[in-house]
């Protein structure tokens, strides 16, 4: 076995200091070898070995594995290199050691270009070399965007005492430039972003429990993206959390911001944060000169004035993924696997199709080589691979050349077949000869598990399912995983806002045969980018990456909304057995869900329409007509609290433009003067579309609901709290209204906020969360989009809270109202949970806002009495829903019980686990390299 063998094999599993150091002794040895072998042209390239080259003379930068090489006389030392970016470089960096002597030696460095031309020079003086630092190296012609080969000479050094050093580490491959890359560090690649807030950053943005201070480097450029929604007041400040590290600081730095369209990046302002303004790990302040608009930006960080770590603050970076996640791979031993697979009885055949389509300024396309890795190695064996493509001949050498051995064992699972790319699924799907297929793309890669957990699932069903997707997560470019998508259990209403069961869907091939298979009009062509142009400079490999899976989601989205309107055997598991390589959000693709969808819609015949959706472009809205203009009951229990029931009232006789609707007050014992005013106001203004019916009982929320029910006139009804006050939009009631007489759908809500600090009081309840029900996205902005944008589309939930709920009278005489065992708490809660276990579907409609003054004309729970009240209602909940309380199905069980923002549970298999530090090492390589 060659030193080179052991070195490869000892770097992939260097997950601890100790084995990096046996690295560093092998990679030492053979350099020492090579160094003084008789070959007078010393290849580096051929070694797996690079210079210690940049572009910046930082001496922070480090490698995890570096050794020294002695530059002798007689001896030339050349590589390979590859200049990818598309601007000139005429400073370059190398890291020289002196060992410890003052050395007379010069250095010659020489480029030639792939015809062996001289295209620049440079030399050193070896008197200048500081041991183990950087030395300038001043080219003689700018280095331009190509193939290069470089050659050190030192052609005066007399012996081992006076002659430099090298410093080399381990390269990515010959194709390398050593650590000489790109200087915008793309953070959105590697999932992290630094701690920035749009608005004065709340405590739950302060409390992050992942963190990390990044220097920021003079020639360095942080880069990350964001979003604004228009719902949110208008951005003139931003928030970004920076340190000193207790150092007082000279230097500046530069923020600029960036509007983020596909074909190119617009510069919008440059802006200077003063540094002596940084206090310590505080929220630093950076006033915009004119309000950022709704859309997708880029910001860029610099700090050009540093000069060492010493001088330069630092930025605080979080992940955008979920807080402790860590991905566990099942690693079955071979007993365990032959044991599981002995125990499925239908083991059917399942096809997967990837898509590989070759563009000429890429060639194969990124990853592919992880893609296929992760097929070969499934625990589940009876699987057939169908790569289609429109270059079947280099697909095959490409193939042949790189997975000799694994193409030959499968030779009978594989087949390559031609086809334009909008024809690519199609194509495939009139091949492939399994029960089931799934769409896998070059980007992308299945878990160990996957294939197994998919058959387990149709093998533990009496019915075997006509579609089942999982959850997944996002690799980044240092093949570390992040940001989990934890799925609900099958939500219709959520497919069609976006298409939230992802890429690995595995569908019965039959009944995609039997629909037609992929329609070749929802093939979503990426427009090509000039190689010149600015944004193709920055983003190439995330495009190229991004193309192959956006293109195919227009068809794929299409082939399940046809797909689950002819059959409800769809299942959810709840395993993460897909990783999804980090994309950047392609800006205008949501045209062609908009295409899908109203597709759908048409198919319904029931009249749905897309509506703009003020939240984001990449998110669907729709609305439904009414149908006869039924009479609309608002039903309010009020006692007292005249001015909030005015405010209540006062909005809806503002903003309400549906015709057909009355107020029925339920009055619990009302006493003061300023309230039956307030009645006589209405009942003038209102006439018969005003009524109170007085209860003079104890205060039983279920009674009065169900006595303002009966008294009623409406064919629907509406459920408020007097403490809510109606923001808009003034179509509230018709949009409600036309999902409210959907034969599918139970009980429709709105999203309610908190007035005095505008975040989100109710968009949803979530059963069992931090005891029997509680609501889901408390306390976030008003603005956010929420877990999976749950707050920007129409989503399905268990229950809606009785503040703001819309039934038919048909619906609610089904079940008979309100459980009035259930005088003060958890009464919706148990109405909408009858309606579910009926069949009935429940969803928020998210632009339906809301105003509520939580408690304040009931008051708090803070009495011995009431708390035992709640106690004793809360375990009747318990007893009559005990599994739903368990397991939420809108709600994923990977997420916590414990809050109710949609944070890890610790208890789940995902949860609790920190990276190690052999993590983190590899992430600062990639960062600090850019690779």
């Amino acid at each position: 076995m060659t030193q080179l063998t052991l070195i490869e094999q000892n770097l992939q599993n260097a997950d601890q200091p100790a084995q990096y150091q046996e690295v560093l002794t092998l990679v030492t040895q053979l350099a020492t070898t090579l160094a003084f072998s008789p070959e007078p042209a010393l290849d580096l390239s051929a070694y797996g070995l690079v210079p210690m080259l940049n572009l910046s003379p930082q001496q922070w930068v480090q490698k995890p594995v570096e050794t020294t090489l002695p530059l002798l006389r007689n001896k030339r030392i050349h590589w390979r290199m590859n200049w990818r970016a598309d601007y000139s470089v005429d400073t370059l960096f190398i890291k020289l050691g002196t060992g410890g002597r003052v050395n007379h030696c010069q250095l010659i460095w020489s480029i030639f270009d792939e015809h062996s031309k001289v295209v620049a020079t440079a030399q050193i003086d070896g008197t200048t070399v500081v041991d183990g630092q950087w030395t300038a190296l001043v080219l003689t012609a700018p280095l331009l965007k190509g193939q290069y080969f470089g050659e050190l000479i030192s052609p005066d050094a007399d012996n081992q005492v006076n002659t430099l050093f090298l410093w080399v580490t381990i390269g990515e491959g010959t194709d390398d430039l050593g650590s000489i890359t790109d200087n915008v560090i793309d953070l959105y690649r590697y999932g992290i972003t630094p701690m920035m807030a749009l608005s004065t950053p709340s405590p739950k943005q302060l409390s992050r429990s992942v963190e990390l201070a990044w220097p920021l480097w003079r020639g360095k450029i942080l880069q990350w993206y964001f979003e604004i929604a228009s719902l949110q007041p208008p951005v003139s400040v931003i928030y970004l959390k920076l340190a000193t590290a207790g150092k007082v600081k000279s230097n500046q730095l530069q923020l600029s911001l960036f509007n983020l369209v596909l074909e190119d990046l617009t510069w919008i302002t440059t802006l200077t944060i003063d540094s002596s303004q940084v206090r310590d790990n505080h929220w630093t302040e950076v006033l915009l000169p004119s309000p950022l608009s709704v859309g997708s930006y880029i910001a860029r960080l610099t700090a050009p004035q540093a000069e060492t770590i010493e001088n330069t603050l630092l930025v605080g970076l979080t992940w955008l993924g979920l807080d402790n996640y860590c991905y566990v791979s099942p690693a079955p031993t071979t007993r365990q696997r032959q044991r599981v697979l002995s125990t499925i009885k239908s083991r059917p055949r399942i096809s997967l199709i990837v898509p590989v389509m070759i563009e000429e300024e890429i060639g194969i396309p990124p990853y592919l080589s992880s893609c296929l890795n992760s097929i070969w190695p499934q625990i589940y064996p009876d699987w057939e691979l169908c790569l289609v493509t429109n270059q079947v001949a280099i697909i095959q050498n490409w193939l042949d050349t790189n997975f000799t051995e694994f193409s030959n064992r499968y030779a009978k699972q594989i087949q390559i077949i031609d086809s334009p790319p909008a024809m690519g699924l199609q194509h495939a799907l009139t091949v492939i000869t399994g029960e089931y297929l799934a769409m896998l793309f070059p980007t992308d890669q299945l878990t160990e598990d996957a294939l197994l957990e998919i058959v387990m699932s149709l093998n533990q069903n009496q019915r075997a399912a006509d579609l089942l997707y999982s959850d997944e997560d996002q690799v980044n470019a240092g093949e570390s995983y992040n940001e989990p998508a934890f799925k609900p259990e099958w939500s219709p209403e959520l497919l069609k806002g976006y298409f939230y069961i992802g890429q690995l869907g595995v569908y019965r091939t039959t009944l995609v045969r039997s629909l037609g298979g992929f329609r070749a009009e929802f093939y979503q062509s990426i427009p090509t980018i000039p190689t010149s142009s600015q944004r193709w400079q920055l983003f190439q490999g995330l495009l190229t990456s991004a193309v192959s899976s956006k293109c195919y989601e227009g068809q794929i989205w299409d082939l399940v909304l046809r797909l689950t309107e002819l059959t409800q055997c769809i299942q959810h598991i709840p395993k993460v057995l897909y990783h999804r390589r980090r994309q950047w959000p392609l800006v205008g693709s949501g045209t062609m869900g908009q295409r899908v969808v109203t597709a759908a819609l048409n198919r319904e015949g029931l009249g749905g329409q897309l509506i703009p959706n003020p939240m984001t472009t990449t998110a669907n809205l729709w609305r439904y007509p009414v149908r006869r203009q039924p009479l609309v009951s608002i039903v309010i229990p009020t006692k007292d609290s005249a001015s909030l029931l005015a405010t209540c009232l006062d909005s809806l006789c503002r903003l309400t433009t549906y015709p057909q609707w009355e107020v029925v007050v339920v009055d619990n014992g009302s006493q003061e003067a300023t309230t039956f005013n307030l009645f006589k106001h209405y009942q003038t203004r209102l006439g018969q579309a005003f009524r109170v019916i007085r209860q003079e009982i104890p205060f039983n929320f279920s009674k009065l609901v169900n006595a303002g029910v009966r008294a009623a006139n409406g064919e629907v009804i509406v459920l408020l709290n007097n403490d809510t006050e109606l923001l808009g939009p003034p179509d509230w009631l018709s949009q409600m209204l036309g999902f409210a007489q959907q034969p599918s759908i139970g009980v429709v809500g709105g999203k309610l906020l908190y007035p005095q600090e505008n975040t989100i009081q109710h968009a949803g309840l979530i059963c069992g969360v931090a005891g029997v029900a509680n609501h889901s996205h408390k306390h976030f902005p008003a603005y956010s989009l929420g877990y999976g944008q749950r707050l920007a589309v129409i989503a399905n939930y268990s229950a809606i809270t009785g503040a703001c709920l819309m039934v038919t009278r048909a619906r609610w005489e089904q079940i008979h109202g309100f459980d009035e065992q259930l005088g003060i708490a958890f009464n919706d809660v148990d109405f909408c949970l009858k309606l579910l276990a009926a069949g009935c579907r429940h969803l928020v409609l998210p632009h339906i806002t809301f105003y509520h003054h939580e408690s304040k004309s009931r008051g708090l729970e803070n009495t011995l009495i009431k708390q035992r009240r709640l106690i004793k209602e809360e375990a009747y909940m318990r007893r009559r829903w005990g599994v739903l309380l368990k397991q939420d199905p809108y709600y994923n069980l990977h997420l916590t019980q414990r809050a109710e923002d949609f944070s890890l549970n610790l208890a789940s298999i995902y949860g609790g686990a920190r990276q190690s530090e052999s993590w983190w090492r590899k992430i600062w390589q990639w960062l600090v390299n850019d690779e």
